[in-house]
């Protein structure tokens, strides 16, 4: 048997939770949240009753916290081997909008301002003031403000413990590390929203034998697509917690409706380079009235994917796919579609391909490489990946799609001295024109 805990949201009752064996949880569930599935909040579920309800209890009240301007904080430091979340806000205002990253630790010591949650001070301070994240930017540009920039480490992790960086709950005990996973989680998911925070990933939703659902902070009542997905995710979650669909149908579909805004954005950048938007409606597991975009799919086992064509390159569409548990994407080039012609052009057209001579930035390709395209799985779904040594897909370049503009480091055989920095706009600039 397994228990399942559930935090929900009545109108003008405030915050509730309820934690029931899972066999009983469906009717219980709907009659406890009004009947609408669109009042929880978050549900966790495992086999340790106690462990699913300190689980539970530490969401909800950080959930009732939430509903509050101000972030509550310890006003003590954790004690050793304590478990505790802590937040990061601009300019050390604390105010829930102002935060921009989420954390959990492990306290190891009783010193107050040592420990993970300010480790990322003393990160940034040895870190030149172009720092690649939005995280490090933002802590660099507090270092600036406050004259600690080159300031000894433990001078600028004490200015600032309680300033810049709060400590917002701290959980001991056998399950503290349960509590604090999903409290971060929650903050992430629906607390904050993925796209408010600066966190390399959207939110993992297993901590050991337990696993959870959250509603994402952009989903809007009264949207018809966001109430369906998540009615269905609900719906899936209290039937089997465990099911495939959860992280094949539901979770995906509910990122692809997150990111939609980001790619709308990429797809005006990309605009001018001749990419265009490639609809992938017979190629996906999402049903069409879930889409947000055309070209905004879930394929494969559950991977949030988007693709782009381009009218003079006939013989490849470009896609990109995020990460299972953050929103960076990854560049392949794809045939433009799965029957047998298309995928046999693909290959020919790889097979006698030579790069073009092209500079994008401060990046040239390199025509006389001796570039090998390195296209994996050629027999069913080929598939080569630019940036990438040898073009396997393992050392890929990984941009962020909500800074497309950010460089990052990329790798090649096919680019001159096998390296140099792009944005994800440059990268896909310079594939264009050197692949033609």
């Amino acid at each position: 048997m397994s228990f399942t805990g559930v935090v929900y949201e009545l109108a003008g009752a405030g915050i509730a939770r309820l934690i029931v064996p899972q066999i009983d949880l469906q009717q219980t569930l709907l009659r406890a949240a009004g009947g609408d599935a669109w009042n929880v909040l978050f549900a966790v579920n495992g086999p340790d009753e106690s462990e699913v309800q300190a689980a539970t209890e530490a969401v909800a009240a950080i959930a009732q916290q939430r509903m509050q301007p101000i972030p509550p904080e310890t006003g003590r430091p954790a004690s050793a081997g304590e478990r505790y979340v802590y937040a990061y806000f601009h300019e050390g205002r604390a105010l829930w909008p102002d935060c921009f990253y989420i954390g959990k630790g492990t306290a190891k010591q009783e010193v107050a301002h040592l420990g993970r949650w300010t480790e990322h001070v003393r990160d940034t301070l040895e870190t030149p003031a172009n720092a690649h994240t939005a995280k490090m930017r933002n802590i660099h540009r507090w270092l600036v403000a406050q004259g600690l920039e080159g300031a000894p480490a433990g001078q600028a992790r004490q200015r600032a413990a309680g300033e810049l960086v709060r400590m917002l709950q701290v959980f001991a005990g056998t399950h503290a590390e349960t509590q604090a996973f999903y409290v971060e989680y929650f903050l992430i998911t629906w607390g904050l929203g993925v796209h408010h925070v600066s966190n390399d990933t959207n939110g993992n939703s297993s901590c050991g034998s337990c696993t959870a659902i959250a509603r994402p902070r952009h989903f809007e009542q009264g949207v018809p697509t966001h109430e369906a997905i998540w009615a269905g995710t609900v719906a899936c979650f209290t039937e089997d917690a465990n099911s495939p669909a959860l992280k094949n149908t539901w979770r995906p579909a509910a990122l692809v409706q997150v990111a939609a805004p980001s790619v709308a954005q990429l797809d005006a950048l990309l605009a001018p380079i001749g990419l265009r938007p490639h609809p992938m409606f017979d190629q996906g597991r999402l049903r069409d009235a879930w889409l947000p975009l055309a070209h905004l799919q879930v394929t494969g086992a559950s991977d949030a994917t988007f693709t782009y064509s381009h009218p003079q390159r006939p013989h490849y569409r470009i896609e990109l796919r995020f990460g299972a548990t953050d929103w960076l994407t990854s560049i392949s080039l794809r045939p433009v579609t799965n029957t047998r012609a298309s995928i046999a052009a693909f290959l020919d057209y790889l097979d006698r391909q030579r790069v073009s001579l092209a500079q994008v930035g401060d990046v040239r390709s390199a025509p006389d490489s001796g570039f090998e395209h390195g296209v994996q799985n050629r027999k069913y779904w080929p598939y080569f990946k630019p940036y990438a040594p040898r073009g396997k897909g393992t050392d890929s370049a990984w941009f962020d799609v909500s800074a497309p503009e950010q460089p990052r480091e990329v790798r090649a055989d096919w680019i001159e001295n096998g390296t140099g920095r792009l944005s994800l706009r440059q990268a896909l600039e310079l594939i264009v024109r050197a692949f033609d």
